[in-house]
């Protein structure tokens, strides 16, 4: 909310060159923020903007600029005479380079060009010392230049359907780089040494065209979340086990018919995310992740519940719909701290008595064919009464 009358006359001129936008619209922004007399945030996003006018040098306290979702085909070189710029949006327009000018925007730490129409990366953005996150997901550049190695504060790199067939072979070691996000590339395989990312915490391979998992994984020694959602993975090998930091694993739609018994080595997972393969069991070992709170194991192929899972007692969303479970044992109740079950989809159609007793359960999914029995009723009624939302969904 802008109150500076000094801004919105500065405001006003701005709205004035770019046409029919009424200052309300941008006045009232959540990203359009004064500090004073300056305005140090201005949100121009959706606008149907096609240029940007001389007056936006007006603003030269600016430290955010959003202009994304416009029609803004080029960057004119004054823009770079906001060098106070720590922020600049511009997803989703029609940009296709930066100008070399760009290199006087020595303070920016955000840059998004998400959805445009780069086919390199600009030499520019090269020069941005201070750049920390970059944002060049789809766009057609086919390859992640080897000169991003230079920008050594760089701690996210978002580079998702990009065209890449080959994993980035950055310059230098990327020693702050914390997030890299690759998903929906042609990548089938990563090279033998990951040496120049091994501080990456978040790896993003999704959607991908991986076969198994790399032997080079072992490098990324802090890594935390990795997600291989949506490749085409057959077995999970030792290399994974030996990343003891992990906190979170997506192997979503892949095709998996068992996991190795050897899970006691990823005593920090917190989330496992494994629907949409073909497992039949879960080994004996998942019983030792202690800290797992959320385990999703939706369109596999169990018959018989699992045990191992009524031994994680700090679980508090446990996903199961659409197996062939015959039946949920009174051990469920065991799981003290589940929060959301979902079972519905499955052959079996009686409730456990205990299923009542689970103090802290808020959200429970059953099929229609578990609405029918009486027996079942007096359950979910005791459930409903404890503030339990009990959804049934039609197979």
């Amino acid at each position: 909310m802008v109150e500076s009358s000094i801004v919105q006359n500065k405001i006003f001129g701005l709205l004035k060159d770019l046409g029919q936008i009424k200052p309300e619209e941008i006045l009232h922004r959540y990203n359009t923020q004064t500090l004073g007399n300056k305005c140090i945030s201005l949100d121009l996003s959706d606008l149907h903007l096609q240029i940007l006018p001389p007056s936006l040098t007006n603003f030269r306290h600016l430290r955010k600029l959003y202009l994304k979702y416009n029609q803004i085909d080029h960057t004119p070189p004054y823009l770079s005479t906001l060098t106070s710029l720590r922020t600049l949006n511009l997803r989703n327009n029609l940009v296709t380079s930066l100008p070399s000018s760009f290199n006087k925007l020595t303070q920016l730490r955000k840059l998004d060009l998400r959805e445009n129409k780069f086919v390199k990366i600009p030499d520019v953005i090269f020069e941005l010392k201070n750049l920390r996150e970059f944002k060049i997901s789809n766009n057609p550049i086919k390859n992640l230049d080897p000169k991003l190695g230079l920008l050594t504060k760089l701690r996210s790199i978002y580079a998702r359907n990009t065209g890449l067939s080959d994993f980035p072979g950055f310059y230098f070691p990327l020693s702050n780089l914390h997030t890299l996000d690759l998903g929906g590339n042609n990548l089938s395989s990563l090279p033998d040494t990951l040496e120049n990312c091994q501080h990456v915490r978040f790896f993003n391979l999704q959607k991908c065209q991986l076969y198994e998992i790399p032997n080079s994984i072992v490098q990324l020694k802090k890594l935390e979340r990795l997600d291989l959602r949506s490749n085409q993975i057959r077995e999970l090998n030792d290399h994974l086990f030996s990343i003891s930091s992990l906190k979170r694993i997506d192997f979503i739609s892949n095709n998996l018919a068992e996991l190795p018994d050897k899970f006691e080595r990823l005593d920090q997972l917190e989330i496992f995310r494994i629907g949409d393969n073909q497992l039949e069991y879960l080994p004996p070992s998942i019983s030792s992740l202690k800290k797992l709170t959320h385990l999703e194991l939706h369109h596999n192929r169990i018959e018989k519940f699992p045990e191992v899972i009524c031994k994680l007692l700090n679980l508090k969303e446990l996903i199961l719909h659409t197996n062939k479970l015959e039946h949920l044992p009174d051990s469920i109740g065991n799981l003290i701290s589940l929060r959301f079950l979902d079972i519905s989809n499955n052959p079996f159609e009686m409730l456990p008595e205990n299923i009542k007793h689970l103090p802290n359960l808020r959200g429970l999914w059953i099929s229609n064919s578990m609405n029918q029995y009486a027996r079942n009723h007096v359950l979910l009624t005791a459930l409903r009464k404890r503030n339990c939302i009990v959804s049934i969904k039609s197979v």
